[in-house]
């Protein structure tokens, strides 16, 4: 050995000075040793001879070199490689430090917090490689080395390097490449044709040990360790970590899944998942034991690392600046129209434009225009109002066009700044302007307010502020006419889209409207009034041009966010643009639900609740909010928490039937009777459920107690053909088919099953991948008997939107999916699927109250497994 070391010295000699040995592993022996031509310490990794000798030299330098092209902070970088006197060798900085290994062996179990910022930075090194097609293929702690608290991975390419050049020669040497207690599956296994979730799997090993204080598989020899890899599934990390969070967990769980294509897809998912989790539950890690099944908050291949921005910049400029005792909070009531009534959705405009210009000012809180919207023409005091919504301030006023719809009219408005304690006015003033002059005319009293209340402008939010959207009136007008419209209904939406586009034929460079007309088209599209392929390029395309007039305009980026969150469930890309767009609108309660939006789709029901809870403070009285922090709760089974939001959402908003619905819904998957959520919707007044969801839901509740003449009569009484919702489309011949197949009438259930099946089959020629077209003809096609043709209906559904892409609707399609199966005779692969169903958050598509009381699963009931399970689960 003595002999072995004075030449390899000598080998080196004229480069690299060898002081002492660091260590040995498997494959390498590293030295500490002086770089003489830049007068550092380096470490030199030389590989044992008996690999030396077996590889092809040329081939592993060449392989080797690869990696000297990943510049990223968390990777160790090849300074050099070679070959010299029969050695070969590779060159790494000189970390001063310890490697994660020395840690653990010292420590055992890392602090919660830094074993996630570690695994957090690594995989953020992890993603990077494998963008650049390396995989690392030994993710251990010997390889995670500590520099100022910081991970930095080393030996990337190496196994990839020596496995190409030594080909089908290694096992000759007896040296396996990865390490037994961090090997995935694929590499147990003997695969060589690995990808990035090899690395994974292997980093969800290092998590586990950094959290339990051992890795997930021990044994008392490489191969039974592998084979548990294989086979075994691994104690809980709780075991040995009781206080563990629960969506840690998860995300430690879906990093070991046993099949690739269950796991985190690359690194980067991991390590969002890892940044959400430090950010967003770090405050409250330590719990006295786990009360709550893991469930409850999982990280299913959840937020990128830009949701961490995204939060910091809510944290700095929305949470840490806007509390009442620390900025003035502030409510824009609506300003009265004083003109004629065609003027209102004017008037409504002019209040939504002031109310998003004092938004984009961080010192100040704004509380939403849909809160605010309440208070039109109230007879509430100041101070009243200011209790309600928990406010300092309100900016309220009048507006007087002229002559509306004539673009060389003037238009007058009058704020008044009240502090609501006394009723005192801080500023008033009257601003008397033509129409070209309008978005000025804005910008100036949003100034004045801040002035008023001594808030400071940044210079940024300065340049937003006094940037004049158009200068053409006629443009203007529009405008602000369709801002008073929804996008969310059908008919609103499609009057809002013609004022817009009227107003970008007049101004082509008018920017923001071009933002808003995309929102309006990704809205359609979301909630399935019109989902079309054309209806997302014109999104896209009107996003396109809002960026290219202005880049840096901060509603087209949030446009550009939800086309690719409500059209392509492409939650990275969204929240990109939601984090540049948060930088410039601190206090929007809209933005922040768009992002809890996206944590909820994304398997993350607790932080998403977190944020519905956040965004209901800055909008009190929005019963959007309210019901989407219900239904929120209600997939985690928190019925009880879940139904005063609800009913909270109905008393906000009377006259929305969604509300209602959700309401319902929530204690028919709470109770195993139909009473409450009869009485609940009994209460929504007449007319206004414009697609008919109320007439589904009321199906839903009186198929519960056998009220089946009253469906019929209900579903007589509403003119269309089909109910069409953002997670459902139903035929009504369906329900017809399903009253009279429970009623034994089969000729005419047959018949009615018949026509449905026409018209799906139509949709279905129309958009293909529709995969709630799918689902129906699944049911349809087992209650005509086709039961090939109904199971590859129902699981097409769900492989167009599993729950690991959206974990909010997903799991609708799997209870279809298995209601299909219990009805075409597959008992057991129908339990399978319920039973999955209610070890994941789904609770408020399927409880087991539900299945107790639901018809559906009638041909479940004497099943001896099925009764099992109903036993096992008490929602």
């Amino acid at each position: 050995m003595a002999n072995m070391l004075q030449r390899l010295k000598a080998a080196l000699a004229d480069r690299y000075r060898i002081e002492r040995e660091l260590g040995s592993g498997g494959m390498a022996t590293v030295y500490l040793a002086q770089d003489l031509k830049h007068e550092r310490h380096v470490a030199v990794k030389v590989l044992r001879p008996e690999l030396a000798a077996t590889l092809g030299p040329e081939r592993f330098l060449r392989e080797i070199k690869i990696t000297a092209n990943l510049n990223h902070p968390h990777i160790l970088p090849l300074l050099d490689s070679g070959e010299a006197d029969g050695f070969l060798f590779y060159v790494m900085p000189y970390v001063e430090g310890e490697s994660l290994g020395d840690r653990l062996k010292r420590e055992k179990q890392l602090p919660i917090d830094d074993a996630l910022r570690i695994a957090g930075e690594v995989a953020d090194a992890l993603g990077f490689a494998h963008d650049h097609n390396v995989i690392h293929r030994d993710i251990k702690p010997e390889n995670i080395l500590l520099e100022a608290k910081h991970a930095v991975v080393a030996d990337f390419g190496v196994a990839r390097a020596i496995e190409q050049a030594g080909e089908t020669r290694l096992t000759d040497t007896g040296i396996a490449l990865g390490t037994p207690a961090y090997l995935s599956p694929e590499q147990a296994s003997g695969g060589r044709e690995l990808d990035g979730r090899s690395d994974v799997y292997a980093l969800g090993c290092v998590l586990y040990e950094m959290l339990a204080g051992e890795p997930p598989f021990t044994g008392p020899t490489a191969e039974s360790i592998a084979y548990k890899h294989l086979t075994a599934e691994p104690p809980p990390v709780t075991d040995g970590r009781p206080n563990v969070p629960d969506d840690v967990v998860a995300a430690v769980s879906k990093s070991l899944e046993k099949t690739p294509a269950d796991r985190y897809q690359t690194a980067e998912q991991l390590g969002q998942a890892l940044s959400a989790v430090q950010v967003g539950v770090s405050a409250s890690m330590v719990k006295a034991k786990r009360s709550t099944p893991v469930w409850l908050n999982p990280v299913l291949g959840v937020l990128l690392l830009v949701i961490a921005a995204v939060v910091v910049v809510w944290a700095r400029n929305t949470i840490g600046h806007t509390t009442p005792s620390e900025n003035p909070m502030l409510a824009v009531l609506p300003f009265e129209n004083l003109g004629p009534p065609e003027n209102e959705y004017f008037a409504a405009g002019i209040t939504d434009v002031i109310t998003a210009r004092l938004t984009g000012i961080s010192g100040l809180g704004v509380i939403s225009r849909s809160s605010a919207m309440h208070y039109e023409d109230s007879e509430k005091t100041p101070r009243e109002i200011g209790q309600e919504l928990g406010i300092g301030f309100i900016l309220q006023g009048t507006v007087q066009r002229e002559r509306p719809g004539d673009p060389t009219s003037r238009v007058r408005i009058v704020p008044r700044l009240v502090r609501v304690s006394d009723n005192t006015a801080l500023w008033a003033e009257a601003y008397d302007a033509q129409m070209s002059e309008v978005f000025a005319l804005q910008s100036d009293i949003a100034e004045q307010v801040a002035r008023s209340l001594e808030v400071s402008i940044l210079e940024p939010e300065r340049r937003v502020l006094v940037d004049l959207p158009t200068r053409v009136p006629e443009a203007s007008d529009l405008y602000l006419t369709a801002m008073g419209y929804s996008s969310s209904r059908p008919n609103e939406n499609s009057v809002a889209v013609q004022l817009l586009e009227r107003a970008i034929g007049l101004d082509s460079g008018f920017a923001l409207a071009y933002a808003k007309l995309s929102g309006y088209h990704s809205m359609a599209f979301l909630t399935g009034f019109e989902r079309s392929e054309e209806r997302l390029a014109l999104a896209k395309q009107a996003v396109d041009q809002a960026l290219g007039l202005e880049p840096n305009l901060p509603e087209a980026h949030r446009a550009l966010g939800l086309y690719y969150y409500r059209g392509y469930r492409d939650y990275q890309r969204a929240l990109e643009a939601f984090s540049v767009a948060a930088q410039y609108l601190p206090n929007d309660a809209a933005l922040l639900e768009d992002v809890a939006y996206i944590r909820r789709r994304q398997g993350a029901f607790a932080l998403a609740a977190a944020d519905f809870e956040k965004a209901v403070a800055l909008n009190p009285r929005s019963s959007n909010a309210a019901w989407q922090l219900g239904v929120t709760l209600a997939m985690m089974r928190r019925y009880a928490e879940a139904a005063p939001h609800l009913e909270a959402a109905i008393s906000l908003g009377p006259d929305d039937f969604e509300p209602y619905i959700l309401a319902a819904w929530n204690y028919l998957a709470w109770d195993s009777t139909a009473e409450r959520a009869r009485a609940t919707l009994e209460q929504m007044p007449a007319g206004i459920d414009p697609v008919g969801d109320a007439v589904v839901r009321w199906y839903e509740v009186n198929s519960r107690e056998g009220r089946d003449g009253e469906i019929l009569e209900r579903l007589s009484q509403f003119p269309g053909g089909l109910f069409r919702q953002q997670f459902y489309l139903i035929p009504k011949p369906a329900l017809y088919a399903m009253v009279y197949r429970r009623m034994q009438d089969l000729p005419r259930a047959t018949a009615y099953f018949d026509s449905a099946r026409t018209l799906l089959e139509q949709e279905l020629e129309e958009t293909p991948d529709d995969p709630r077209v799918h689902a129906s003809l699944g049911l349809v096609y087992a209650g005509l008997g086709m039961k090939e043709e109904a199971v590859r209906a129902a699981e097409r559904a769900v492989r167009l939107q599993p729950v690991s892409r959206d974990a909010m609707l997903g799991p609708s399609h799997l209870v279809t999916l298995a209601e299909v199966l219990a009805s075409v005779g597959e008992h057991r692969s129908a339990i399978e699927q319920l039973e999955h169903l209610l070890s994941i958050p789904a609770g408020f598509w399927i409880s087991a109250a539900m299945l107790r009381a639901d018809h559906r699963w009638d041909p479940l009931r004497s099943d001896a497994r099925f009764q099992a399970l109903l036993e096992r689960y008490q929602d």
